[in-house]
């Protein structure tokens, strides 16, 4: 954040008709801190920086391992330090949905410090992966710079703009050389529109844009950001460089790319197209995040994944037809189920279904279109009328009708039963439903989990709450949870 330098029975309800229930992949609350602590326990720390100090956490009530970033107030810029600007990078989360996005569950605060709870990625930074490593085959940096321009591409679709992309704010996945990513830290993070500029100068020392420097700028500057990223992976050093942070802003604001390529004799020219067309100074000729996404390097090393063709098909035409069976008629039942989709499905559940969903995606901008999934469904699954099969698809599945199939609409659509809805799962769910620990669930509980901010009448929880109160105490108790989740509708 800031110019500085980088470190580190069936129920009647489906026959009713509701306002419609959405939830995100978090629970975005904004609490205070003694609700952290009883929430979660601190294990040890992660790492540590100019502004926070990272570390691994339990929550509680899940047993599940997260991660909490501890940013420092006082270290901030006053307007990053108020609670009307972190009220502002919860509304930029909540439209995140994105394989390659860390997912943010909550944030709490007191009088010091604001406390992030995170996905945990075990890999840990794409920095420290670099500092070990120094130099990426073409074939690694391709499968890493996809995602990233896919989740890049994503955010811009929303007119989201990052602002601080670096490898210190991209997570790997596991420790091991498979290296899914997920971007973080959207603290820097701002809405944006066509027609207007942004000013203000955010981002870090070797990542950040000329224009960002001129405080004059558009969503280009992150894929400014990917390209110094790419620079590094190939050549193990940066583009523009110096001795001190102002000799490295000013060659980045006045300097040219290393036309001698020094550290990239090894290196494709196509490779080096794309570096120069994403280092590009003039804006308007500077390549967007999509258009990285279709070019002949990038699209080269995607066609050298692992899964063979036969095996994608073979996926592919399982996850369609779960896709095909999938119904959504109960509202209060879909929220649900993204929820356990969101908070309680581990990485390694999702892993099959994660590549699945990146073949259906072709265009890779993490959501997966209409015309996507026919062209698919024609080619692995086929059929007397496919359109009509793909239109029940997207009325079922899209259930907030955005007219795509995003990412934990995807995963609660294709993630086997007995996975998504086991015992545990539902337990697990119904305790975090629960907050207060009373054994049964209220309105109000259902309306600070479910309502997406959204100013819904009570009125209307209790009627939903009704729905499926069997014994008619006004509530939902275990055993009601599980019948309306485990009931076939």
């Amino acid at each position: 954040m800031g110019c500085v330098p980088s470190k580190n029975k069936k129920s009647s309800h489906v026959n009713k008709s509701y306002p419609q229930i959405r939830i995100n992949p978090g629970m975005f609350i904004l609490e205070k801190s003694d609700v952290f602590t009883a929430e979660y326990e601190v294990d040890h720390q992660l790492g540590h920086g100019a502004f926070s100090t990272v570390y691994q956490c339990i929550e509680r009530k899940t047993g599940k391992v997260r991660a909490v970033k501890v940013v420092s107030k006082q270290a901030l810029g006053k307007d990053h330090m108020t609670h009307t600007f972190k009220l502002k990078e919860i509304q930029v989360l909540k439209q995140l949905d994105h394989p390659n996005i860390l997912k943010v569950f909550q944030i709490f605060e007191d009088k010091k410090s604001f406390y992030v709870i995170m996905e945990f990625c075990s890999g840990g930074e794409l920095f420290n992966k670099i500092v070990k490593k120094r130099i990426f085959t073409e074939q690694e940096a391709a499968k890493i710079m996809y995602q990233l321009f896919s989740a890049v591409a994503y955010c811009h679709s929303k007119n989201i703009i990052h602002r601080d992309i670096k490898p210190e704010n991209i997570l790997l996945d596991e420790r091991n050389e498979d290296y899914t990513i997920k971007v973080a830290d959207f603290g820097s993070s701002t809405i944006f529109d066509n027609k207007t500029k942004i000013s203000g100068c955010y981002g870090s020392v070797y990542y950040i844009a000329p224009e960002v420097l001129l405080n004059s700028y558009n969503e280009k500057c992150d894929e400014w950001s990917c390209g110094v990223i790419l620079y590094i992976l190939l050549s193990g050093r940066p583009p523009f460089n110096g001795k001190t942070d102002s000799e490295i802003l000013r060659n980045i604001r006045t300097g040219n790319l290393n036309s001698e390529w020094r550290g990239f004799e090894y290196v494709s020219e196509e490779a080096k197209d794309l570096i120069v067309k994403l280092l590009d100074k003039n804006l308007l000729s500077r390549i967007t995040a999509q258009e990285a996404l279709e070019h002949s390097w990038v699209k080269k090393y995607k066609d050298l994944e692992n899964l063979s063709q036969d095996h994608s098909n073979q996926t592919l035409s399982g996850v369609l037809q779960q896709l095909t069976h999938f119904n959504s008629n109960s509202k209060l039942k879909t929220a649900i189920s993204t929820f356990i989709s969101a908070q309680l499905v581990s990485q390694a559940d999702t892993k099959e279904l994660r590549n699945a969903f990146r073949l259906l995606d072709r265009n890779g901008d993490g959501r997966v279109s209409k015309e996507e999934l026919l062209e698919k469904y024609k080619e692995c699954v086929g059929g007397i009328d496919p359109s009509k099969q793909v239109d029940q698809i997207m009325k079922n599945v899209d259930t907030d009708h955005s007219g795509f199939i995003d990412y934990t609409e995807f995963i609660q659509a294709t993630l086997r039963r007995e996975i998504l809805f086991s015992k545990k799962n539902l337990e697990t769910a119904f305790r975090l439903f629960d907050k207060d620990g009373s054994g049964s669930i209220s309105a109000k509980e259902l309306r600070d989990i479910l309502s997406n901010g959204e100013l819904l009448d009570d009125a209307v929880w209790r009627d939903i709450i009704k729905e499926v109160d069997q014994n008619g105490d006004g509530e939902i108790d275990l055993r009601e949870f599980q019948s309306l989740i485990m009931e076939k509708i």
